[in-house]
């Protein structure tokens, strides 16, 4: 759901994907603990969308 760099409320991915609050909590604790994902507040509103990672070395 996220691979298309979409920035999705909290409300409308729990909606989407079908899962409960403790699902999607750990499943997005583990992808921002991997910095796959980031994780914006604007308002009362959590907002999260797929992060770019670009390392060179």
């Amino acid at each position: 759901m996220l691979s298309d760099y979409t920035r999705w409320s909290y409300g409308s991915l729990k909606r989407k994907s079908g899962l409960k609050d403790k699902e999607l909590g750990a499943a997005l604790g583990w992808l921002a603990r991997e910095d796959k994902i980031e994780i914006h507040q604007e308002e009362d509103e959590l907002y999260v969308s797929l992060g770019v990672n670009v390392y060179i070395g």
